[in-house]
């Protein structure tokens, strides 16, 4: 056995020898008696830290108020809904309609129940309901941030029905994220699609999984679910028994409400959402590797690197980025530690080999 225990089990620490090379190993003894200065109040109808604070309406259970201290405004001011449409008359894509329906029910009636209440964070659980149909939220506060995030799980079981989150703006404009960049549109009653966020005004709402919004009466409503039925192409003539409808059941995603400061932003709130930190269970190896090191750094907050892959011909690393709040950049980005430095013009995407050399989209040489 190349390990060779020098100490006892429940000592405090016991040293190992492993091919001439030392390390220690802690045991808990006893629960530690540390005191973590903690900014997070959470009660029944509110979430508070030293950047924002959130209120919940005891009627319906959403969101009411949602302050930003940092700025001194306020991101949302009037209350949020969950609501149910009718959507009888569509088909599966909602064909020759701009809009999926009329409000026939919201979900109130709202249970609160505090499910987490710790020094880093704070989580508060709503759930809300509507006939038989089931809401669950966990909004969750996190100490320094100014960003709530939802996790939620709904149950419906009212066939032809779709979910909408339903948020109060004031501007007149809604900026879209789309691929390499976003589109601004008018805020208007069209169902419309949208890549991972949306804003308007100061408010941002990123989600992981839900791709159409539209808007009414001074809202924007992200489209969460349809009850539709399943390749119902133009309205079948017989929908019988054997039609199956969609997003039945239980639903699970997650959102994150923040205030809005610029694309950039809006988009890295987005990208950790969709691609959370992953943990790797290891041990001890050999290895050539530092114990810390960064493969990638880019010193612009406005350029996002989009890809890091192979070459379309397989002889290079090649990586792609671009600017997403339209100005235009000199950039410097460390790729495996080698600098790459080039103006990148408002909206522009730039695609580059890991060794400097620039490519066009289609990875031909520039």
């Amino acid at each position: 056995n190349p390990l060779m225990p020098i100490g006892q089990r429940g000592e405090k620490a016991a040293k190992y020898v492993e091919q001439e090379k030392e390390f220690y190993r802690a045991f808990i003894e006893k629960e530690g008696t540390a005191v973590f200065e903690s900014d997070i109040i959470a009660t029944e109808n509110c979430l508070e830290n030293s950047e924002i604070k959130v209120e919940f309406d005891k009627f319906t259970g959403d969101i009411c108020s949602f302050y930003d201290k940092k700025n001194d405004k306020y991101i949302i001011d009037k209350p949020c809904k969950a609501v149910l449409l009718d959507e009888e008359h569509c088909d599966t894509w909602a064909h020759d309609y701009e809009t999926l329906g009329n409000v026939v029910g919201m979900f109130d009636a709202p249970e609160f129940e505090i499910i987490e209440n710790g020094d880093i964070r704070a989580t508060l659980r709503v759930t809300t309901k509507h006939g038989t149909s089931t809401l669950r939220r966990d909004y969750t506060i996190s100490k320094d941030s100014n960003e709530i995030k939802v996790k939620t799980k709904a149950n419906i079981d009212e066939k032809f029905r779709v979910l909408k989150f339903c948020f109060p703006i004031a501007g007149d404009k809604i900026i879209a994220k789309t691929p390499y960049g976003t589109i601004t549109r008018d805020a208007i009653e069209s169902e419309e699609f949208c890549g991972s966020w949306f804003a308007s005004g100061d408010l941002c709402v990123a989600n992981d999984s839900k791709y159409g919004y539209d808007a009414a009466n001074g809202e924007v409503r992200l489209t969460v679910l349809r009850t539709a039925i399943y390749a119902d192409h133009f309205g079948q003539k017989t929908r019988d028994a054997f039609c199956e409808h969609m997003d039945m059941g239980i639903t699970e995603f997650t959102y994150v409400i923040s205030p809005y400061a610029d694309n950039a932003s809006a988009e890295k709130t987005a990208s950790i959402l969709n691609s959370p930190m992953r943990t790797l269970l290891d041990t001890f190896h050999k290895g050539t590797l530092p114990e810390r090191m960064s493969y990638l750094e880019c010193d612009r907050e406005n350029i996002i690197v989009s890809a890091i892959k192979e070459s379309e011909d397989g002889k290079d690393t090649v990586i792609r980025f671009y600017d997403m709040n339209g100005i235009d950049t000199d950039a410097t980005i460390k790729l495996f530690g080698k600098e790459i430095k080039t103006k990148v013009s408002h909206n522009e995407i730039k695609t580059f080999t890991a060794d400097g050399k620039e490519l066009n989209l289609i990875e031909w040489e520039v």
